[in-house]
Protein backbone atom coordinates (compact mmCIF):
# COMPACT_ATOMS: atom_id res chain seq x y z
CA UNK A 1 0.00 0.00 0.00
CA UNK A 2 1.03 3.50 -0.78
CA UNK A 3 0.86 6.55 1.93
CA UNK A 4 -3.02 6.69 0.90
CA UNK A 5 -3.74 3.40 1.89
CA UNK A 6 -4.33 2.72 -2.14
CA UNK A 7 -2.73 -0.70 -3.16
CA UNK A 8 0.14 -0.01 -5.99
CA UNK A 9 -0.72 -2.32 -8.42
CA UNK A 10 2.72 -2.05 -10.74
CA UNK A 11 2.38 -5.73 -12.86
CA UNK A 12 0.30 -5.99 -15.63
CA UNK A 13 -1.09 -9.60 -17.10
CA UNK A 14 -1.99 -9.49 -20.62
CA UNK A 15 -5.66 -11.74 -22.08
CA UNK A 16 -6.59 -12.47 -25.53
CA UNK A 17 -10.12 -13.05 -26.01
CA UNK A 18 -12.43 -12.98 -28.79
CA UNK A 19 -14.58 -10.04 -29.54
CA UNK A 20 -18.02 -11.67 -28.21
CA UNK A 21 -15.39 -12.90 -25.27
CA UNK A 22 -14.80 -9.78 -24.53
CA UNK A 23 -18.37 -8.81 -24.22
CA UNK A 24 -19.40 -11.79 -21.96
CA UNK A 25 -16.22 -10.71 -19.51
CA UNK A 26 -17.59 -7.03 -19.44
CA UNK A 27 -21.09 -8.04 -19.04
CA UNK A 28 -20.28 -10.30 -16.11
CA UNK A 29 -18.03 -7.53 -14.74
CA UNK A 30 -21.22 -4.92 -13.98
CA UNK A 31 -18.43 -2.25 -14.88
CA UNK A 32 -15.02 -3.14 -13.47
CA UNK A 33 -12.91 -5.65 -15.04
CA UNK A 34 -9.83 -5.11 -12.94
CA UNK A 35 -11.39 -6.04 -10.05
CA UNK A 36 -14.12 -8.97 -11.07
CA UNK A 37 -11.56 -11.01 -12.54
CA UNK A 38 -9.12 -9.62 -9.68
CA UNK A 39 -11.82 -11.68 -7.67
CA UNK A 40 -12.08 -14.48 -9.51
CA UNK A 41 -8.57 -15.54 -9.94
CA UNK A 42 -7.97 -14.86 -6.51
CA UNK A 43 -10.47 -16.21 -4.35
CA UNK A 44 -11.43 -19.35 -7.04
CA UNK A 45 -14.12 -20.42 -4.64
CA UNK A 46 -16.00 -17.29 -5.44
CA UNK A 47 -16.68 -18.46 -9.01
CA UNK A 48 -19.90 -20.22 -9.26
CA UNK A 49 -19.55 -21.52 -12.52
CA UNK A 50 -15.98 -23.19 -11.59
CA UNK A 51 -16.23 -27.11 -11.82
CA UNK A 52 -14.48 -28.95 -8.86
CA UNK A 53 -13.39 -32.18 -9.84
CA UNK A 54 -13.23 -34.84 -7.27
CA UNK A 55 -10.78 -37.84 -7.24
CA UNK A 56 -12.82 -41.27 -6.89
CA UNK A 57 -11.05 -44.67 -5.66
CA UNK A 58 -12.62 -47.23 -7.98
CA UNK A 59 -11.10 -51.24 -7.91
CA UNK A 60 -8.60 -51.63 -10.29
CA UNK A 61 -10.53 -55.14 -11.62
CA UNK A 62 -13.89 -52.83 -12.04
CA UNK A 63 -11.55 -50.29 -14.04
CA UNK A 64 -10.11 -52.95 -16.39
CA UNK A 65 -13.09 -54.44 -17.13
CA UNK A 66 -14.41 -50.80 -18.25
CA UNK A 67 -10.81 -50.81 -20.16
CA UNK A 68 -11.85 -53.94 -21.45
CA UNK A 69 -15.24 -53.60 -22.88
CA UNK A 70 -14.18 -50.07 -23.91
CA UNK A 71 -11.56 -51.40 -25.86
CA UNK A 72 -14.36 -54.19 -27.78
CA UNK A 73 -16.38 -51.26 -28.75
CA UNK A 74 -13.30 -49.59 -30.54
CA UNK A 75 -12.91 -53.01 -32.49
CA UNK A 76 -16.17 -52.99 -33.40
CA UNK A 77 -16.15 -49.06 -34.66
CA UNK A 78 -13.17 -49.90 -36.53
CA UNK A 79 -14.46 -52.66 -37.68
CA UNK A 80 -17.54 -51.17 -39.47
CA UNK A 81 -15.64 -48.53 -40.73
CA UNK A 82 -13.05 -50.12 -42.37
CA UNK A 83 -15.93 -51.96 -44.14
CA UNK A 84 -17.69 -49.35 -44.80
CA UNK A 85 -14.84 -47.72 -46.40
CA UNK A 86 -13.78 -51.16 -48.53
CA UNK A 87 -17.88 -51.45 -49.82
CA UNK A 88 -17.76 -54.81 -48.02
CA UNK A 89 -21.10 -55.64 -46.36
CA UNK A 90 -20.67 -55.59 -42.79
CA UNK A 91 -22.21 -58.55 -41.19
CA UNK A 92 -24.79 -56.48 -38.72
CA UNK A 93 -25.81 -59.44 -36.80
CA UNK A 94 -22.44 -60.04 -35.31
CA UNK A 95 -22.22 -56.24 -34.65
CA UNK A 96 -25.34 -56.51 -32.65
CA UNK A 97 -24.29 -59.72 -30.74
CA UNK A 98 -20.95 -57.89 -29.60
CA UNK A 99 -22.90 -55.08 -28.73
CA UNK A 100 -25.38 -57.05 -26.58
CA UNK A 101 -23.01 -59.14 -24.80
CA UNK A 102 -21.29 -55.45 -23.91
CA UNK A 103 -24.61 -54.44 -23.11
CA UNK A 104 -24.62 -57.93 -20.46
CA UNK A 105 -21.32 -57.18 -19.08
CA UNK A 106 -21.93 -53.22 -18.46
CA UNK A 107 -25.18 -54.35 -16.30
CA UNK A 108 -23.50 -56.85 -14.39
CA UNK A 109 -20.70 -54.24 -13.85
CA UNK A 110 -22.94 -51.56 -12.49
CA UNK A 111 -24.94 -54.25 -10.66
CA UNK A 112 -21.84 -55.78 -8.27
CA UNK A 113 -20.38 -52.23 -7.91
CA UNK A 114 -20.79 -50.49 -4.40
Amino acid sequence: MNHSGKINRTEIIQLRVTKDEKLQIFAHANGNVSDWLRTIALDPDTNPRRTIYKEFRQDPALVQQIARIGNNLNQIARYINSAKKSGSLVDLVAVQAQLVQMNALLSALIKSAP
